[in-house]
């Protein structure tokens, strides 16, 4: 293999759609201002007012090609009982929305041509069509080659370009156990195990080339545990493994160093190098 080395020294902004940066402003009450940025030029493509947004949630929202979807949570006042839901919106450019799902604690991933819609509880996942009705349901022992224990939770990851496959993971603190690929046609999903590699908290996947680079870098609960670790200057290690095979490359060392790996395309990694003190992308 030959891996071909590309310098950089700007991280670009985070997004949570391909080309688009999603701002979210709360009012300090039940209404949230929800703006789309193309970040090409800088334009404000979208921008809504919508009520009840659980803007705390991490992945609140996600925009694709015209829509935007929204995750809301109704009734809830704090109070551990049932009287409340979350809820997965669509709403159009002109501002009108439809409730596609409800259910206690969802997560979500849309496909890129908003033709199937990923939704994730602590242990269901369920594919939805574009209108929202259910195509099918899986519950966490249906995505595992092993037995899980109560501990488990189900995360979302990613759809693939083409938008045939949907990609999760079982989560076992402190990190994944398994992979499963869905292939939307078929609906049988294909599990990979991936708990020899005893991944922790750094891990990203690539799933048009089926590819998954994590890092021993460990998790970190607080800033003074950061700087102890740092200051240790234990090696971390990048790996690269290939799903389908079953194989691990290593593809770079650090010094106590978080790698920050992130797939710009199916066969190009930019991650944080020690040696130059900025970011490479290296071509696999």
């Amino acid at each position: 293999m030959q891996f071909v080395f590309t310098f950089i020294f700007m991280i670009g902004a985070e997004l949570l759609s391909d080309g688009y940066e999603v701002t979210l402003e709360n009012d300090g009450r039940d209404n949230t201002l929800i703006e789309v940025i193309d970040t090409g030029n800088g334009d404000s493509i979208l921008s809504l007012d919508i009520t009840f947004v659980y803007s705390a949630h991490y992945h609140s929202c996600e925009y694709h090609d015209g829509y935007l979807y929204v995750i809301r949570r109704i009734d809830y006042d704090g109070y551990p009982d049932e009287n409340w839901s979350d809820q997965l919106w669509r709403y159009s450019h002109e501002g009108t929305g439809v409730e596609l799902f409800s259910h206690k604690g969802l997560d979500f991933r849309v496909s890129g041509d908003n033709s199937h819609i990923a939704v994730v509880s602590r242990d269901s996942l369920w594919v939805l069509g574009s209108e929202g009705g259910i195509l099918g349901t899986f519950e966490t022992e249906q995505l595992s080659s092993v037995r899980i224990g109560f501990d488990v939770v189900l995360q979302p990851l990613e759809w693939s370009s083409n938008g045939l496959s949907f990609w999760g993971s079982l989560l076992q603190v402190p990190g994944p156990i398994n992979l499963f690929r869905l292939d939307i046609n078929s609906m049988n999903p294909v599990i990979y195990d991936i708990s020899s590699l005893e991944i922790l908290d750094e891990y990203v996947l690539q799933a048009d080339s089926r590819m998954l680079t994590y890092s021993d870098y460990p998790a970190m609960h607080c800033y003074d545990e950061l700087l102890e670790y740092q200051a240790s200057g234990d090696t971390c290690h990048l790996f690269l493994y290939y799903l389908d095979e079953g194989r691990t490359e290593l593809l770079a060392i650090s010094s106590a160093r978080e790698f920050k790996p992130v797939w710009i395309s199916p066969d190009t990694l930019e991650f944080e190098d020690d040696m130059t003190g900025g970011r490479i992308r290296i071509s696999i």
